[in-house]
């Protein structure tokens, strides 16, 4: 058996980083903006709130109006179709899920009238439709489940827009769209009072 001898083995510097000054880990000074973002941490989170709520109003309000109209003679109330079961000159009746009747009154004027449930109550609406070139309007009465729960409403059209901007005596409102080439139609349907 062969012995090495001490100085046969072979060996090779190692660094290890010792800290001269201690063992106390050495900063530098902190960037500015980081100074800043710190000293000012509550009024970056107020912002970042508003930004926040303001979007989600956006997203609300963004939410796409129902589409009433008529075409084809159909008229639309969102997805629910009525279709024309008698007509006349001055009179014509329709079926969905309410029944819908529109009388030409003359000089632009046609009275809507709707009778059915809604959402389980018993409900009858009656609306005015005053459509002169420049700015359509309507106003409308409403009784729900009885003559003694009766609400009104106005509704005014904006036509840069195509939409129906009604407000209800309670102060609630409601915007319906109009797509292009859809027809004005009376709108005697309490949407919105949900």
């Amino acid at each position: 058996m062969h012995r090495m001898s001490p100085t046969a083995l072979e060996r090779t510097s190692q660094n290890i980083p010792v800290p001269i000054g201690g063992l106390a880990p050495a900063r530098g000074a902190p960037p500015v903006w980081r100074a800043a973002l710190r000293r000012n941490r509550g009024r970056w989170l107020s912002v970042a709130g508003l930004a926040l709520a303001a979007t989600g109003a956006a997203l609300a309000l963004s939410t796409p109006a129902t589409q009433i109209y008529m075409s084809a003679g159909t008229v639309w109330v969102g997805s629910d179709a009525f279709t024309a079961v008698r007509q006349s000159s001055a009179v014509r009746v329709f079926r969905g899920p309410l029944t819908l009747v529109l009388v030409s009154r003359g000089a632009g004027v046609v009275r809507g009238t709707a009778v059915g449930v809604v959402d389980g109550t018993r409900m009858s609406g009656v609306c005015d439709l005053d459509q002169p070139a420049a700015t359509p309007s309507e106003r409308c009465t409403f009784t729900l489940g009885g003559s003694a729960n009766t609400v009104t409403a106005t509704d005014s059209f904006d036509a840069a827009t195509r939409t129906w901007h009604r407000r209800y005596s309670d102060g609630r409102t409601v915007t319906f769209a109009v797509p292009p080439g859809g027809q004005l139609v009376p709108i005697p349907v309490p949407l919105g009072l949900g």
